[in-house]
């Protein structure tokens, strides 16, 4: 597999978790029409026993205004490509090591 013109190794067989959790609270201010928080956890449980599993934990909040929709979050990863040093092999061997690794994030939508 691969992207942004990078391959990386991902484990041939695996089971995957999900568990999402979300609250929208409106708001009823001329700035902004609801706030929604979020947890999101992934896990990719790999079926080789030489291989460590790959996390994702996912904590945050979307701010939606109009057509305009902003993501903060906090996104944390282990044996995760896009959230450590291990980009290539994360999702295949893995590191049984490997730390908690964390990115801040905001993303910013339009929608039309």
């Amino acid at each position: 597999m691969g992207a942004y013109d990078a391959p990386y190794a991902v484990a041939a067989e695996s089971s995957f978790v999900v568990v999402n959790l979300a609250l929208e609270v409106p708001w009823t201010d001329w700035l902004m029409d609801s706030v929604t928080f979020y947890q999101n956890y992934s896990a990719l449980l790999k079926s080789e026993d030489a291989f460590a599993d790959s996390h994702q934990l996912v904590w945050g909040a979307l701010v939606a205004a109009g057509p305009i929709y902003t993501y903060f979050d906090w996104a944390f990863g282990q044996n995760h490509p896009w959230l450590g040093p291990n980009y290539t092999s994360a999702l295949g061997r893995g590191d049984p090591d490997a730390p908690w690794d964390l990115r801040f994030n905001v993303n910013l939508g339009w929608y039309f």
